[in-house]
Parts: structure tokens; sequence; C-alpha cells
């Protein structure tokens, strides 16, 4: 006995979601497309133009957003928690010469303490390093 109900409901709906696309958007919802569809194409019109030999486009950042909080004490954490865990010489001059190429590169900057923040957005990334030894190229990545 085989019927549409007896059928796996999971099957069914990757059934369903593999027909056309534009078959699921009928009535209201074919002009709720329609008008999101204008939204994207008016955003990109003002977010890009053509310069020189290419395109500029604006990076999407949110013009209503929340500030992110400050969560130095979590980076901190996690900083001596990585350090804990890698506590060998030969590791942490890696993680000394690496921190040191990218500081001179402006990829890192030092944190000023005595630095005035006041009205200003300060968040700090916590550390994630990814030790591989048994790769020839990159070991340490940082």
């Amino acid at each position: 006995m085989e019927s549409q109900d007896c059928e796996d409901p999971w099957e069914r709906h990757w059934n369903i979601q593999s027909h056309d696309v534009e078959k699921e958007f009928c009535g209201p919802e074919k002009e709720e497309k329609a008008n999101i569809n204008a939204q994207v194409l008016e955003n990109f019109n003002n977010t890009t133009a053509r310069r020189n030999a290419g395109y500029v486009v604006r990076l999407p950042f949110k013009e209503d957003h929340e500030f992110l909080p400050d969560n130095k004490v979590l980076a901190l954490h996690r900083l001596r928690s990585v350090l804990r865990k890698y506590q060998q010489p030969h590791i942490l001059q890696q993680y000394h010469s690496i921190f040191q190429d990218q500081i001179a590169e402006k990829i890192l900057e030092e944190d000023d303490e005595n630095k005035d923040t006041v009205g200003k957005m300060k968040h700090y990334l916590p550390h994630q390093p990814g030790f591989t030894p048994q790769k020839d190229t990159t070991k340490l990545r940082i």
C-alpha cells in the first residue's frame, strides 16, 4: 500500500525542494521576491562603481549595529591557555618570531593601555593557533 502519506517525509521534502524555484513563488510571495530582488539590485548599484580597469565595491557594513562588548579578559584567558598548552621552547620561539614579523608588517598591533579609547570601539580577537608538526610547510599557523 503506497501513498504519499506513507512516503518518507524527508524524501518528500527533497523532492519539493528540487522543483523549479520560480514555481515556489506565486502571488504575494512572488511580489515579495521581486521587491527583495529590487532592493538587492539597488544596494548593488549604490555601492559598486567602475573605476579605471576594475570595480570598487564597498564592504557590506551594517549601518545600525550593536557594538561588540569588551572581551579583553576572555582574549587574555585564551592566550594563557594556548601558552600553557604549547610550553616547548622551540614553539614559543616560533610564536615570538611570527608575532614580531606580523607586528612589523602591521598585521598585529600592540595594545596601548594608556591610549584614550572613550567613545571608540575596542574588541580583541581571541588567539586560535594551528599547530601541525607533521606538515612540511606551515607547522605553526597563527
